[in-house]
């Protein structure tokens, strides 16, 4: 299987981030696309099919063997805590032998009481089954019927 076949199409994206709010982590979710891009590929969110209500990811990497190598771009929910607040940083993930899932840790910047820090935690990107994509789909175009 060539490497853009092996990347390209509908993946599910997450990440584990230290909560503002609770002790412990906090989740953010996506359903993304992975698209070659010359000897690179790119990861864009899908906004349309997205556990994070407006919320956008944007990843580059490249790929040795197993190793995923890349830097991201996120720009957050204006609704959630962070009020569309954009973070960067990089990752570095394993390729599994199925091709099918990426898991590994994610580095960024932040702010915490006014003071930047490094932080990092898990994140982990699976492909998604064509069964996932259809139903996540429905889900999204559902008809509106008003009532009357």
């Amino acid at each position: 299987m060539s490497a853009a076949n092996k990347f390209s199409g509908l993946w599910y994206c997450r990440y584990w981030y230290p909560s503002n709010d609770h002790p412990g982590e906090d989740i953010s979710e996506y359903c993304a696309r992975i698209e070659p891009s010359g000897r690179q590929f790119v990861l864009h969110s899908l906004s349309d099919m997205g556990e994070t209500k407006g919320a956008y990811m944007l990843a580059r990497f490249s790929v040795d063997d197993t190793v995923v190598t890349g830097s991201w771009l996120e720009n957050t929910s204006p609704q959630g805590s962070f009020k569309g607040a954009m973070y960067s940083g990089v990752f570095q993930l394993l390729l599994d032998e199925t091709a099918t899932r990426i898991v590994g840790k994610w580095t960024g910047i932040g702010q915490e009481q006014g003071k930047m820090q490094v932080y990092t935690g898990r994140w982990e990107i699976a492909r998604m089954p064509e069964e996932d994509v259809a139903k996540r789909m429905r889900k999204q175009h559902k008809p509106v019927i008003h009532a009357q």
